[in-house]
């Protein structure tokens, strides 16, 4: 997925060490999303530039298969997909972890499986739901 690196703001800070930040990011369709950088992989420098994350749409709540309603992730859902290759930064295990995803008009989306469990899903199918928070998974090393 690509995104445009509109503002970076450091989150939790103790005694000069910065742990994590949170990025300000827009989307291909205009959409202005927080994502939590936990690693952290410190997107400073990309400031004002387009580049290409993976992004898990974590916590879903208002989950559903109609295509009725706002929701801030909508599209079809893909079931288990591999990460691409081209990635060479993840978060923790991210590499070797199962995912799944949700393809979008700005992209795919990672979800986790354990977070989707209780809902109906079928492959090609329409999924829409609200995501409590978006995690930054991977970046490419440009």
């Amino acid at each position: 997925m690509k995104i445009f690196v509109e503002d970076v703001e450091n989150g939790a800070e103790y005694e000069d060490t910065i742990y994590d930040y949170w990025v300000t990011a827009l989307l291909v369709n205009g959409q202005r999303i927080e994502l939590f950088d936990f690693v952290p992989f410190d997107l400073k420098k990309k400031k004002g530039e387009t580049i290409e994350v993976l992004v898990l749409a974590g916590f879903p709540t208002n989950i559903s298969d109609s295509a009725t309603g706002e929701s801030q992730v909508s599209g079809e859902y893909l079931g288990e997909i591999v990460l691409p290759n081209h990635f060479t930064k993840f978060a923790n295990d991210a590499d070797q972890r199962k995912w799944l995803g949700i393809k979008t008009d700005n992209g795919v989306f990672l979800l986790s499986p354990s977070e989707m469990e209780q809902a109906s899903l079928r492959i090609g199918g329409h999924l829409q739901f609200d995501a409590g928070r978006f995690d930054l998974i991977g970046v490419t090393a440009n």
